[in-house]
């Protein structure tokens, strides 16, 4: 513990969101006086704040002579990398990355969602490890939530000095790792996740990275999945609720305060159905899977089993129908979401995820429709289904890991 007292009483800011610091309210420690640097990513806002994009991790924390006794082992646990004054060489000149791929450490990701919480572990060359899943159950309340998720963590290979990715639906206080918000996640709504599940996991908080569903499942498609020489896409993940990731020139674009690409509560009906975030007809309302089967239990649909949406999407594939005219009719209303960002940004490809793009086929038809309905001028869309499926979101926030925790060294 003493390596963290020094950085936290070191001079400095930490400069950049994914670096936690949290309020002693949520118990956590806000970790200071270290410049934290992460590749390929632009977060909008002050060019000032955010003006850095090279690689590696620095750490000047400007330590009196009597703390550079500090280990350089007990620092490349923390994951960092301290440069001392001129006069006094580091006893370890080894790198994290090197000592981490001699150890066959995997980087680990989870990825919440209202129906499950999903998990894996990625080598450093972006090699699969392993995969699993629970469900999120919710109404347990946070605390059985958090045990799980560590638990999930640690069967996958998170330990102490090491680093986890964490995806999760919501709004974020990114400065204390604090979920405040989530239409979908509300029983964690107030939760410190990234102390939280530190704690558990023996791991420093500020090496546990947050950033939104979406924005994971765009990092992890632009890695290993569909989008991986695509330099401007947008990512709609259609699960329980509809969120969405922004990359630009490359980069994953999240905005000044982290909320860019929340597709999922345009508004597309005004007097549509109400939404988990007070307003209504917002497009998860209309085109998530939980609206679709929603809207098939509606019109008895499929009439073997009302909202199954496996048995609907399989009925659609074989014969037209009412089970296609809906998926056409839910297409179109994605269509009317996705010209916002094609008229805002220009952007004309995008790509799916989350279980209910399993039936993007089924969609396209009536997503192309509802685009070209209200986009200005035409558009040439390339709709992609992501390869990774359901795993997008736990290979991204593994990617995190890999790059902003314990491996990018100056």
């Amino acid at each position: 513990m003493r390596h963290r007292d020094a950085l936290r009483r070191g001079p400095g800011r930490l400069r950049a969101q994914w670096a936690r610091g949290h309020g002693p309210g949520h118990g956590c420690r806000q970790a200071q006086g270290h410049r934290l640097r992460v590749p390929a990513l632009h977060v909008g806002g002050s060019p000032r704040r955010h003006r850095l994009r090279t690689r590696g991790l620095q750490v000047r924390p400007g330590l009196e002579a009597h703390r550079h006794a500090l280990s350089q082992e007990r620092l490349l646990l923390a994951g960092v990398r301290a440069q001392l004054p001129q006069g006094l060489p580091p006893r370890d000149p080894a790198r994290p990355r090197e000592e981490l791929r001699a150890r066959g450490v995997p980087f680990v990701g989870l990825d919440f969602g209202g129906t499950a919480i999903k998990g894996g572990a990625v080598g450093s060359g972006g090699e699969i490890v392993a995969e699993r899943s629970i469900p999120s159950a919710l109404e347990r309340g946070a605390t059985d939530v958090m045990d799980r998720a560590a638990e999930l963590a640690r069967s996958l290979g998170a330990s102490e000095g090491g680093a986890l990715g964490v995806g999760c639906a919501g709004i974020f206080d990114r400065a204390r790792g604090v979920l405040l918000e989530s239409p979908n996640l509300s029983q964690l709504a107030g939760t410190c996740l990234t102390g939280q599940l530190g704690t558990r996991l023996d791991i420093d908080p500020a090496h546990v990275y947050l950033e939104n569903d979406a924005n994971v499942a765009a990092y992890g498609e632009q890695w290993l999945g569909a989008a991986r020489d695509i330099a401007d896409f947008m990512i709609l993940t259609l699960g329980t609720g509809v969120g969405g990731g922004i990359v630009l020139g490359g980069s994953l674009f999240t905005g000044p305060a982290g909320r860019a690409g929340e597709i999922g509560h345009v508004v597309i009906e005004p007097d549509g159905p109400l939404c988990g975030c007070g307003s209504r007809g917002c497009l998860e309302t209309l085109a998530s899977a939980t609206a679709a089967r929603r809207r098939a239990s509606e019109r008895g649909l499929p009439a073997e089993d009302p909202g199954n949406l496996e048995l609907l999407a399989e009925t659609a594939r074989n014969h037209a129908g009412a089970e296609r005219e809906l998926l056409f009719d839910i297409g179109r209303d994605l269509g009317h979401g996705l010209a916002y960002p094609a008229n805002l940004l220009d952007l004309t490809c995008f790509v799916f995820a989350g279980g209910f793009a399993a039936t993007l086929d089924l969609l396209e038809p009536g997503i192309r429709a509802g685009a070209s309905e209200r986009t200005f001028g035409e558009r040439d869309l390339t709709l992609l289904p992501a390869t990774l499926g359901s795993s997008a979101g736990w290979i991204g926030a593994a990617r995190l890991a890999l790059d902003a925790g314990a491996t990018q060294v100056g």
